[in-house]
């Protein structure tokens, strides 16, 4: 009975093993390496890009939020009413 289990096993095994070899891709040839490579290069310059924006608007927005703070700070200590 052990002996017809291990059999079993084996062959389920190797079932298994070739299977999933022979769902393996092929290997891309240079061409398409150099696509892939040139594809993923434009999505990182992408996401950076838009990072880069996003952090710019978020400074910006940042500064006049302190500029006008600064600015009613300024009108309440010297007791003026310039606009902010």
């Amino acid at each position: 009975m052990k002996l017809k289990n291990l059999l079993v096993q084996m062959a389920l095994v190797s079932t298994a093993v070739f299977a999933l070899s022979a769902c393996e891709e092929k290997p891309k040839t240079a061409g398409e390496k150099l696509d892939s490579m040139i594809e993923s290069t434009k999505d990182a310059a992408k996401d950076a890009s838009d990072k880069t924006k996003e952090m710019a608007e978020d400074a910006s927005d940042k500064a006049k939020e302190m500029a006008e703070d600064a600015c009613e700070k300024t009108n309440e200590s010297l007791e003026t009413e310039m606009d902010c």
